[in-house]
């Protein structure tokens, strides 16, 4: 199992997973986690859908700040894929939603065109022959369009 340090990761996973059932239900969420998971688990037969939707609701659930968005359900997917185990996989998610993506998620992605930017600036910076042919390719300035 991973070992989370920090207190707010220290948990009881199988007792958050009990008391899904009894937590406030928002038909929307869990119907766009539903939708969401039937497109994204068509990449695997080895993650279950509802292990996935689980997972998802729970995290919904667990930080209601930032709840549940498009993408997670590849994010959860390729995590589960990879530890074969729900505690694992809900706790490293939860460890970096929080640590590193939650500025991604936060207001219903408004800050993805910021971000995108800053990618484009840091790889200009360090790595220059990449985003030369990111610009040639029209790649990075798609992304940032596509979220504008």
């Amino acid at each position: 199992m991973i070992l989370m340090t920090q207190a707010r990761y220290n948990f009881d996973f199988d007792e958050l997973k009990e008391n899904l059932s009894m937590a406030e239900h928002k038909p929307y969420i869990e119907d766009l986690i539903k939708l969401d998971v039937q497109r994204s688990i068509s990449f695997s037969k080895e993650i279950g859908q509802e292990t996935l939707e689980e997972l998802l609701k729970l995290f919904a659930r667990h930080n209601p700040d930032v709840s549940y968005c498009q993408g997670m359900n590849f994010i959860v997917g390729f995590l589960y894929y990879q530890f074969r185990d729900e505690q694992d996989t809900f706790r490293f998610f939860v460890a970096i939603v929080e640590k590193a993506l939650s500025q991604v998620f936060e207001n219903d992605l408004a800050n993805i065109p910021f971000l995108f930017y800053l990618t484009d600036r840091v790889v200009s910076i360090f790595l220059p022959e990449l985003a030369s042919h990111f610009r040639v390719k029209n790649k990075l300035s798609f992304l940032i369009l596509t979220f504008s």
